[in-house]
């Protein structure tokens, strides 16, 4: 998981998951399915602006190969220092 901010015209990693504000929840969806819930508390450090979370995994249909795939979420503003947490 990365938390992207976006300044200059391009995104850049922020911080990622071994951030105590991140969380990451994993949960079995049915027989072979799985389900991520990806969270970011900001921090009080934070810089206001526009972020986006970007989560990297794999996907694997029964007998084949791993497939690694990647889920942006879509851009959203930070305007305060308050506590906010973004579910993706």
């Amino acid at each position: 998981m990365l938390v992207q901010g976006y300044e200059h015209g391009r995104w850049g990693t922020v911080t990622a998951d071994n951030d105590p504000g991140t969380c990451f929840k994993w949960k079995r969806h049915l027989a072979a399915q799985s389900r991520v819930t990806i969270e970011w508390r900001v921090s009080a450090t934070a810089t206001l602006g526009h972020y986006r979370l970007v989560y990297h995994g794999g996907a694997k249909v029964a007998s084949e190969a791993l497939t690694l795939f990647a889920e942006v979420t879509n851009p959203f503003t930070v305007r305060s220092k308050a506590e906010l947490k973004i579910l993706a």
